[in-house]
């Protein structure tokens, strides 16, 4: 388990209908003073000292910039302001169970900004210098995800997001994947029976190596991106994590580790999940638009398949 730590959290400010689509210089002058000054204290309030992250994937609603070790995020919209309120109210409540997150310097209550630490994510051919090696990482993020588990739910609030289309979307993107040859029998026996699985009442959700950074100062392992946190299929965090890992053989470590701290009994039930996340990563990249597609993410979701087949077959779970 995480040590537990105690943040100071700098007070929450409303900034009412804010909407950052201008350019870089424009934004920071749109900020309201309660952010800037919090941008001087924690970084720089000068506009040039920060640079504009780009996004790979599908358009998002935030925007982000970063200075040094600061992270700040704008929503251009609805959308946006609902993301940030959703990773604010995740910081706010890891801190609050002592789960490891990044810091949180502060946030509009109408998620219009967040200012907070800035890590680097793990790069896909593994850790670098400011990274621990591999076995270390894997036993840390196992701590992360055990601190999750047994922490107590947050109180209702901001609605979390779900692993689910739009309505209007669904058979457009049903088509984009039979078109890319998902098995359509295999892929909806499984989706029938992995929701059928006992639910944990606390999730992060999305727990995987991107949203799992390392704190180099502070020698420890942070999650972040709070979007999904909420109920989920118990052992879903144990199982994603595993299913977007880059390489076999931490995969193969990883699931060494989950054999080793789940009852025996349950192990059918993580390989049946084991299937289906890897099914599920699988659409994630295939039914999306195809200007919004990261051809490594879609070749590493097929190379996965194979083996959750084994696992769910040499467990007898295997749904046809």
């Amino acid at each position: 388990m995480p040590s537990r730590r105690h943040h100071e959290l700098a007070p929450t400010i409303v900034k009412t209908d804010g909407r950052f689509t201008g350019s870089q210089q424009t934004v920071f002058a749109e900020l309201p003073q309660v952010a800037s000054e919090l941008l001087s204290i924690h970084g720089s309030a000068d506009v040039n000292s920060w640079g504009e992250q780009g996004n790979l994937g599908p358009p998002r609603s935030v925007r982000r910039f970063v200075q040094a070790d600061n992270m700040l995020e704008v929503a251009t919209d609805s959308h946006g302001a609902l993301a940030l309120r959703r990773e604010t109210r995740g910081r706010q409540w890891a801190i609050s169970q002592g789960v490891d997150t990044a810091t949180l310097h502060g946030a509009a209550a109408d998620g219009t900004w967040l200012l907070g630490q800035w890590l680097l994510p793990l790069p896909a051919q593994g850790p670098c210098p400011d990274w621990p090696d591999w076995s270390s990482y894997l036993d840390a993020a196992l701590a992360v995800a055990a601190a999750i588990a047994t922490a107590i739910p947050p109180p209702e609030g901001t609605p979390a997001a779900v692993w689910r289309s739009p309505r209007a979307k669904r058979l457009t993107r049903a088509l984009r994947g039979t078109l890319a040859g998902i098995p359509q029998r295999l892929w909806w026996a499984t989706r029938t029976a992995a929701a059928a699985l006992p639910a944990a009442p606390i999730a992060h959700g999305d727990f995987y190596y991107r949203n799992l950074l390392w704190d180099q100062p502070r020698q420890r392992c942070c999650a972040v991106d709070w979007e999904y946190l909420g109920t989920g299929p118990r052992y879903g965090d144990l199982v994603r994590f595993w299913s977007v890992l880059p390489r076999r053989e931490h995969r193969d470590a990883w699931l060494d580790r989950v054999w080793s701290i789940t009852p025996a009994e349950h192990h059918h039930h993580i390989a049946l999940l084991a299937l289906w996340y890897a099914l599920r990563r699988i659409g994630e990249n295939v039914k999306a638009p195809r200007t919004y597609r990261n051809p490594d993410d879609t070749a590493h979701a097929w190379s996965v398949l194979p083996e959750a087949q084994e696992l769910a077959r040499s467990y007898g779970v295997y749904p046809l």
